[in-house]
């Protein structure tokens, strides 16, 4: 069959204005103390999401190098009151190694988008929350309204504890949940070195999203001896339809030696 592209210019709203910047984006604070969520904080105010929207990219830059340093961090996104995405991992994130995400969902016109942010380690400056909204013509692939974050955090800064395969090997693999709660079209995972304060080596991680049996898609994730982590790349997620009930595992295998612990979890539209 022949592809019929749809019609109209694609607009894009953003957060990161139009000339240089050190970090681009708002300014997101964390917690008052380690591992827990800072204040929330409008990062696009509704006067300036000007357009009904299909898709999302969320980039989270922290100001200050980690290094030496606990590593781990999660960002909550919301729309309005309400939270469009819960947790996602952006520990190690700095001006080089930016954590993104996409997300085809729909975001209405005229509300602010808020953020909330929460890490193992006091920022001397606050980290940096830029946001780019899709909209115009006519949407290039499905469209969500919801995204669901399979895995149990241990706490508000760290993800699901998960088994890493050292030296290249087969992926180990961890279930985060037993049985999705709906049903899903697009899936994306995050993941982190955590609870660790002296990362090493520097390596790249290979993390795949199981359904049941069958992965559906890879993904890497980098660290370095400086603590600082970027990824997933892509950071498009696999578009693959999955009935609620299936089993949502994480698979993953190191390049090099492993850290203390790392934390994944993954996140679902439908």
């Amino acid at each position: 069959m022949l592809l019929i592209p749809g019609t109209g210019d694609s607009r894009t709203v953003t957060n990161t204005g139009s000339v240089g910047s050190v970090v681009p984006g708002a300014a997101v604070p964390e917690g008052a103390s380690v591992n827990v969520y800072g204040a929330t904080t409008e990062v696009l105010s509704a006067a300036n999401n000007t357009k009904e929207s299909w898709g999302i990219h969320i980039l989270h830059t922290a100001a200050t190098s980690p290094a030496t340093a606990l590593a781990g961090g999660t960002l909550d996104i919301l729309v309005g009151t309400d939270t469009l995405v819960s947790s996602l991992i952006v520990g190690g994130s700095f001006a080089c190694s930016t954590r993104s995400y996409f997300f085809p969902v729909r975001i209405p016109a005229g509300v602010a988008l808020s953020a909330r942010f929460a890490s193992e380690m006091a920022h001397t400056t606050d980290a940096e929350v830029a946001i780019h909204l899709h909209s115009g013509g006519t949407p290039p692939f499905r469209v969500g309204s919801k995204v669901t974050t399979y895995g149990t955090k241990t706490n508000d800064a760290r993800g699901q504890i998960v088994t890493v395969t050292a030296g290249g090997g087969a992926a180990a693999s961890t279930t985060l949940d037993a049985s999705s709660a709906e049903d899903h079209f697009y899936w994306l995972p995050g993941f982190q070195a955590q609870n660790d304060s002296a990362v090493t080596p520097v390596s790249a991680v290979n993390v795949g999203i199981g359904i049941g049996s069958q992965r559906i898609g890879t993904w890497w994730f980098s660290k370095t001896t400086e603590e600082r982590q970027s990824g997933p790349w892509p950071d498009l997620g696999v578009f693959k339809v999955a009935p609620a009930g299936s089993q949502v595992n994480m698979l993953c295998s190191n390049g090099g030696a492993n850290d203390a612990q790392y934390g994944g979890l993954i996140y679902a539209v439908s």
